[in-house]
């Protein structure tokens, strides 16, 4: 601060890099927190993203673990499972004609000759869920 003739202020210069400073630190702080809120962002899609595969995955296979193995079947894509029928269809996972997982590349189901179910389920962002469940029935049996 300058004093001339007893009075006293600041001069423009001052005001000039005062005002660069705060636009400077202001500038700063927005890039800061901007990157933050992107982040932010792109971590909630992505943890959405995950949820939804998991919940797709959660409901096919809690179905296969209470259905008798011969009512599990494969065939053109469709994943039947007792009753319920899976498949995908227009980027989404089905389950009797009701939407289950939105956003979905990838169903890929098969039974394999030992008796293994595999699921696999690819987003449209290429996060991937792979499962086996065994359908291996525990038979009782013996002669009479």
């Amino acid at each position: 601060m300058m004093k001339r003739n007893g009075k006293t202020g600041y001069t423009l210069i001052e005001v000039l890099l005062a005002a660069a400073l705060i636009a400077v630190v202001a500038l700063l702080m927005y890039s800061f927190f901007g990157q933050g809120f992107s982040l932010y962002g792109v971590e909630t899609a992505s943890a959405e993203e995950q949820i939804n595969l998991r919940q797709a995955m959660s409901d096919i296979t809690n179905a296969a673990r209470i259905t008798d193995p011969d009512d599990i079947s494969v065939e053109n894509g469709v994943l039947t499972v007792g009753s319920r029928k899976y498949k995908l269809a227009d980027g989404s996972i089905q389950k009797n004609g009701a939407i289950i997982a939105n956003g979905i590349a990838v169903f890929d189901v098969r039974r394999t000759s030992d008796g293994m179910l595999v699921i696999r389920i690819v987003n449209q962002n290429g996060t991937e869920l792979k499962t086996s469940l065994s359908l291996n029935s525990s038979q009782t049996g013996g002669t009479a």
